[in-house]
């Protein structure tokens, strides 16, 4: 969909990065919509774990967005890397990836595309920034169709609007997107669970949903 640029700001002098989207999508609107959510829901957030957004625009036909630009790999390639990371660090990063998310809740974005390429971790002292925010939406039940976690990827897999309560504990959707750092292994995707009939019904304990 779009190609990913290191650039120097030569107003700022700065190193930045520059995402082009693709010149055979800068004419589809949905492409076009899908990116411009992307900077504009990026941009609404400052956050010490989320890319800084700097500017959008359309360029030759197609459009840009300029973002902070992350020295270093991807959760993706350290764990091809490093896998199974040691206990601290993997709770480290899964804390860094949860703070971004309550930080993009607190502004009523969800992610929904939370997955380890979009897990930038920086060299020089392993920060977490979460990137890519083209698939987020706004928090209001008549748009949102997955909540917080793309479906598609097991790895980092969250719940689904169908079965997600905010009543409920998701100690188990936690354990599962923290086993691939913990371990050599990906994991199967969580099973699907049809919409509670009754979400007038009392939340279970704590106890019983960490089982």
């Amino acid at each position: 969909m779009a190609r990913v640029y290191r650039a120097r700001d030569r107003v700022l002098d700065r190193v930045v990065a520059v995402k082009l989207l693709r010149e055979e999508y800068g004419s589809d609107p949905g492409f076009v919509a899908r990116f411009q959510r992307e900077a504009r829901a990026a941009a609404a957030l400052a956050h010490p774990n989320i890319v800084d957004i700097y500017d959008y625009g359309p360029h030759a036909g197609t459009y840009f967005i300029t973002m902070q630009y992350i020295e270093g790999p991807n959760l993706k390639q350290v764990l091809r890397r490093d896998a199974p990371l040691p206990h601290r660090r993997a709770i480290a990063v899964v804390d860094q990836v949860l703070r971004a998310l309550a930080a993009a809740h607190a502004r009523n974005i969800i992610h929904r595309d939370v997955k380890p390429q979009n897990v930038l971790v920086r060299a020089d002292d392993g920060a977490i920034k979460l990137a890519d925010f083209g698939v987020a939406r706004a928090l209001d039940g008549s748009e949102i169709d997955d909540l917080g976690l793309h479906p598609r990827h097991g790895a980092l897999h969250g719940p689904r609007a169908g079965h997600w309560r905010p009543d409920r504990p998701r100690h188990r959707s936690l354990r599962h997107r923290h086993r691939p750092l913990r371990t050599a292994h990906r994991p199967a995707p969580l099973p699907r669970r049809e919409p509670d009939a009754d979400h007038a019904a009392a939340p279970p304990r704590p106890a019983a949903a960490d089982r």
